[in-house]
């Protein structure tokens, strides 16, 4: 009932491929069939992790310097304030531009965060995906890869076919039908 052809979602050198994965081979849905070298995707990992740990730390500062910027205005207002009720002057409540707030700064520093992040899960999917498992029970028709064997996202590395359902047709008379 269900026959694929098998392809890699990355790009990389076969590093390993199980024994079964011959014509015939047959494997239970999840088994690893075959594994591609994984040490640059490993390494895009390390430099996403980083990149997280740099964006983190740019929101950390962006918002002490928002806090102190919102301290150090409240003590501009509460001066200004004094220094107009010494003069008998009406009093005057403003609001601070966003700018002045670091809003904006810490708007961006939120959004290099969540794109650091989201680079992680992708650097850790792709990783993921170096490995190839069996998508369902199933047997295999034909291989086109091997060991040290550099393959291409999208290019079919092997053909499978389910060995739940099979299906069987025979030709039969229309009288020999009940038998």
């Amino acid at each position: 009932r269900l026959e694929v052809a098998l392809s890699p979602q990355v790009n990389g050198k076969v590093e390993w491929t199980d024994f079964r994965l011959v014509a015939g081979g047959l494997f239970r849905a999840g088994e690893l069939m075959l594994r591609i070298e994984q040490v640059d995707y490993q390494l895009q990992v390390t430099n996403a992790e980083a990149a997280v740990t740099r964006a983190e730390y740019e929101l950390a500062v962006m918002q002490g310097n928002a806090q102190l910027a919102r301290q150090e205005w409240d003590i501009m207002q509460r001066s200004n304030q004094d220094l107009l009720q010494g003069t008998g002057t009406a009093t005057r409540q403003e609001t601070p531009k966003p700018l002045v707030l670091f809003e904006p700064q810490m708007r961006n520093a939120r959004a290099g965060l969540e794109s650091a992040k989201a680079q992680l899960a992708k650097a850790r999917l792709e990783l993921d995906r170096t490995i190839i498992k069996a998508p369902f029970n199933c047997r295999v028709r034909a291989k086109q890869v091997d060991v040290g064997q550099f393959v291409r996202s999208g290019n079919p590395i092997a053909s499978v076919f389910g060995t739940d359902v099979a299906e069987i047709e025979v030709a039969l008379q229309y009288a020999d039908l009940q038998w």
